[in-house]
């Protein structure tokens, strides 16, 4: 996915996307398509499932910019090749590791930042933001207003979202976070047809 046909298909009513400063980004060891991609068409600030992200319009802000994992927690230089660029829900930082062709990972805290696959490049993260983005989208507008907080949706639908996100990035469905989030939202699905 190009940044330019991201940030076309962005929807508009979702939180708007933010772009990165080239110069920033520039300090890391983050390849060029990575970097293009991050200047020209951003990431959202905040979107579901819980995710936040940094960009350039946050740089000032204390903590909010995106920097190394080992200059946020004062880690050894062991920990530089990993860029952070957002975190989860729970606080877990989410990053490019430099150190793997600008993997996207997601790094348990409490777990001394150990390594979770979540996409192959920040092109595939985008796709997978996208997909995910939309489905939501899709199912208020179909299910009613609260069909993502009560996880209302059909077979179809759900597996027209796991076909996608195959044919985005195949080892999302392989593995780690985009896995996991996928199968918690069946679980939730049997939890709240229960109530």
């Amino acid at each position: 996915m190009t940044p330019e046909h991201f940030a076309d298909q962005w929807p508009k009513d979702a939180e708007p996307l933010e772009n990165y400063s080239d110069s920033e980004l520039r300090k890391f060891r983050l390849n060029i398509a990575t970097i293009n991609f991050l200047a020209k068409a951003g990431l959202p600030k905040s979107c579901a499932p819980f995710l936040s992200f940094a960009g350039s319009k946050n740089i000032s802000n204390s903590g909010n910019s995106i920097t190394t994992l080992s200059d946020i927690y004062q880690l050894d230089k062991k920990f530089e090749a990993y860029v952070v660029i957002g975190s989860d829900g729970a606080g877990n930082p989410i990053a490019i590791n430099t150190n793997k062709d600008c993997l996207v990972q997601r790094l348990d805290h409490e777990n001394n930042f150990s390594e979770e696959f979540m996409n192959s490049s920040i092109h595939s993260l985008a796709h997978s933001l996208l997909l995910y983005t939309n489905f939501i989208l899709s199912i208020l507008v179909t299910h009613g207003e609260n069909a993502y907080l009560d996880c209302v949706f059909n077979d179809d639908e759900y597996n027209t979202l796991t076909r996608n996100f195959r044919a985005a990035d195949e080892q999302a469905l392989s593995e780690g976070f985009w896995k996991e989030e996928l199968n918690r939202l069946l679980i939730d699905r049997e939890f709240y047809k229960t109530q």
